[in-house]
This record gives C-alpha cells, sequence and structure tokens, in this order.
C-alpha cells in the first residue's frame, strides 16, 4: 500500500462523491419542479431517471480522471468498487435525497463510502511495476 496514492483517492473519492451527490439533490429538485407544475402527470419521471443514471455514470468517470489527473495508473479496483457501491447508495438512500427542501444521504454512510473508496485506491495491484 502506498500512502501518497491513499491520500490522491481520498482526495478524489471526496470530490467524486460530492459532485454526486450535488447532482442528485439538483437533478430530484428539477423532477419535483415538474411533477408539482401537473400533479396528474409522470412530467418528472424521465428527470428523476436520468438523475440517477447520471449520477452512477459521474462515479467512475470521476474516480477515473481525477486518479489519472493525479499521475496514478491501475485504477481497475477502486472502479470495480465505487461503481456498484455508488449505484447500491444512491438507489438505497434515493428517498432521503428526494425531499422538498434538499435532503442527503446519512453522513456516515458518505464517510464510509470516501474511507473504503481510499482504501481500495490505495491499493496498487502490481507494486513492484514501475508505475
Amino acid at each position: 500500500m502506498r500512502h501518497a496514492r491513499g491520500i490522491k483517492a481520498l482526495a478524489v473519492a471526496v470530490v467524486a462523491t460530492a459532485v454526486c451527490h450535488l447532482t442528485m439533490n439538483a437533478g430530484f429538485a428539477m423532477a419535483r419542479s415538474q411533477q408539482d407544475a401537473n400533479p396528474d402527470s409522470m412530467n418528472g419521471m424521465p428527470v428523476f431517471l436520468l438523475t440517477l443514471l447520471a449520477s452512477c455514470v459521474f462515479m467512475p468517470l470521476l474516480l477515473w480522471a481525477g486518479m489519472r489527473a493525479l499521475s496514478e495508473t491501475y485504477t481497475h479496483l477502486l472502479l470495480a468498487f465505487a461503481t456498484p457501491a455508488w449505484a447500491v447508495m444512491a438507489g438505497w438512500y434515493t428517498d432521503t435525497v428526494d425531499r422538498p427542501h434538499g435532503g442527503h444521504m446519512p453522513v456516515l454512510v458518505l464517510i464510509g463510502f470516501v474511507a473504503a473508496a481510499a482504501l481500495v485506491g490505495s491499493i496498487h495491484p502490481w507494486p513492484h511495476s514501475k508505475d
């Protein structure tokens, strides 16, 4: 385990988590406003589903791009862990985030996700390579 890689993974995971969480907040608010305009229709459903999809697509992209920007390679383990973990969390806590005045996932869950992502991201699968 390389400590510098772990610190980089921690920073990238914090930023990616914040961006994906804010995406969910903004998208759900937009879907709610469309639904409030016409309560008898399903106007907000496409935006709601697109928001969930965008959040789940942004997580691996942000993690990969962030680690590459910080000159780290071999991020397969981080992406293999964080992508499904975020998708499960986003689905599980959708109702918690989708509140009339904005909600958020439990702080301990977010801290646990970031810590686990940093731990997994600090693992270099081939420690004897030149990277």
